[in-house]
């Protein structure tokens, strides 16, 4: 929270943080970046459970990738399920980032471990 108030503090006119409603998001959309950071996955009791299956996963991702302009970034870091496996991933181009990448990444079914595709994607326009 700290960082948060730090960046509101500096913060320009073109740089907006949002924290808010789905139905908000889309009324202030598109935007140049949307990032999601260590959100779209469950702690590990949780993953053991089936508590979070792939399906929640994409629906997320999709609203998320809704959000933004054409050319613009989607920012997907430390999630459960590979933003390349949804049905959208042809809208986007992956950006490769030199990162360390989280673990505990799945295939749709949940239980198949598999590398991080990468965080950055663009939009490609249409």
């Amino acid at each position: 929270m700290l960082s948060l108030v730090k960046a509101w503090k500096k913060q320009s006119d073109r740089i907006r943080f949002v924290y808010s409603s789905d139905r908000t998001l889309t009324r202030l959309a598109p935007f140049d970046v949307v990032f999601c950071m260590a959100v779209l996955r469950a702690p590990k009791k949780q993953q053991r459970l089936g508590n979070y299956p792939f399906a929640l996963f994409e629906e997320r991702a999709l609203f998320l990738e809704s959000l933004v302009k054409p050319g613009g970034l989607l920012v997907i870091h430390n999630s459960m399920y590979r933003f390349s496996d949804t049905v959208h991933r042809g809208s986007y181009d992956r950006i490769p980032v030199a990162a360390q990448h989280d673990k505990g990444v799945f295939l749709p079914d949940g239980v198949t471990e598999v590398e991080p595709d990468g965080c950055l994607w663009r939009k490609r326009e249409p």
